[in-house]
């Protein structure tokens, strides 16, 4: 058992938008914040992977404790139905990446207008009960389209994103994005709502346009851009998921940029192994993969002098942390403390 410390520092985390849908019951809910039909590795799926996740069920949210939005969850309905992924037009990416900007530069002031740019795109903005002062931004029933759902605090001021924008495949992500949101009282999360691989099949480059970590032209990354724009230079936080590696590595983390020697990253690793436990990889000192250097977010972030951050987690990690409070709560103060984030 890892010994682990407590950091005092909070964190602000960065979120997307959602669908509002009813639930009949509690066990709707469960069953889509325990993820659907994804491998937890980060490449191409494969049908041993989906069948070994099969036979090893991810906790309930009775187990991890951690309930799901009703919003959250609906946003996400049907994210595994092959092919339904639809590419925006850029026309359309210009209004997300404006209304985004709208609410991030004044927060409920920019509501009305943000709503009318987004309305004609078959989006919605609503509050969510379970957040005080935050919005939801999701797509409207029978309208969905893969487009994402954006959460955003209209009472924090802090230049922290946190993005999960692989929840189905990359399993427990879903939860844990939302844990980690409302632990460190972030400014936004950002998630996507389908499957990386199966809302669209891959182009000539290989790339899979539902795949919206690596795709330039989705709702996604206009939302980023939108962000970036209205705050500057922004902390952005990715958190993803990996199957189990020789390496014996509890997670991997990088900028996404392929120098070695970085000095955010060496403290990074500190404080997360004090928290986590050993080993935390940092790349490309101590990892050959899952560097982040094609992640199309970094490159927004990185180009506006933020501050990126890309954390995988292994998937021994990520079921020890859904069923952890403690470990949950010293995993994002360590993130907090590293990152140095008020």
């Amino acid at each position: 058992m890892p010994t682990r410390r407590r950091h005092s520092r909070s964190l602000l985390v960065f979120v997307a938008p959602v669908v509002l849908v009813a639930f009949g019951s509690f066990s709707a809910c469960r069953s889509t914040c325990n993820g659907e039909q994804g491998s937890p590795d980060a490449e191409a799926p494969t049908d041993a992977a989906t069948a070994d996740a099969s036979k090893n069920p991810w906790p309930t949210s009775e187990e991890t404790k951690v309930k799901c939005p009703e919003m959250l969850t609906a946003a996400r309905k049907d994210g595994t139905v092959p092919n339904k992924y639809v590419v925006p037009s850029a026309e359309e990416r210009v209004a997300m990446h404006d209304a985004i900007a709208l609410l991030f530069s004044r927060g409920k002031d920019g509501r009305a207008a943000a709503a009318a740019k987004l309305a004609p795109l078959g989006f919605s903005i609503d509050e969510l009960p379970e957040v005080k002062n935050a919005l939801v931004i999701h797509e409207d029933e029978g309208k969905r389209r893969g487009g994402g759902a954006y959460v955003i605090r209209l009472d924090e001021t802090s230049k922290v994103l946190v993005q999960t924008p692989h929840t189905f495949y990359d399993e427990g992500t879903f939860q844990l994005g939302y844990d980690f949101f409302v632990h460190t009282h972030a400014r936004a999360w950002f998630l996507n709502t389908m499957h990386r691989y199966k809302g669209a099949p891959a182009g000539i480059d290989g790339v899979h346009p539902s795949d919206v970590a690596h795709s330039p032209t989705s709702f996604f990354q206009a939302a980023t851009e939108g962000a970036v724009s209205a705050l500057g230079s922004p902390a952005v936080i990715q958190l993803h998921g990996f199957a189990e590696r020789e390496s014996g590595g509890r997670a991997v983390i990088s900028t996404g940029e392929k120098a070695k020697g970085n000095q955010l990253l060496d403290k990074m690793k500190t404080s997360l192994e004090a928290a986590a436990g050993a080993p935390i990889l940092r790349y490309p000192d101590d990892s050959k993969e899952l560097g982040a250097t094609t992640n199309v977010q970094g490159t927004v972030v990185r180009n506006a002098k933020g501050r990126f951050f890309h954390m995988e987690m292994s998937e021994s990690l990520r079921r020890e942390l859904l069923v952890s409070e403690p470990l949950r709560t010293h995993t994002w103060d360590a993130i907090s403390s590293g990152l140095e984030l008020k």
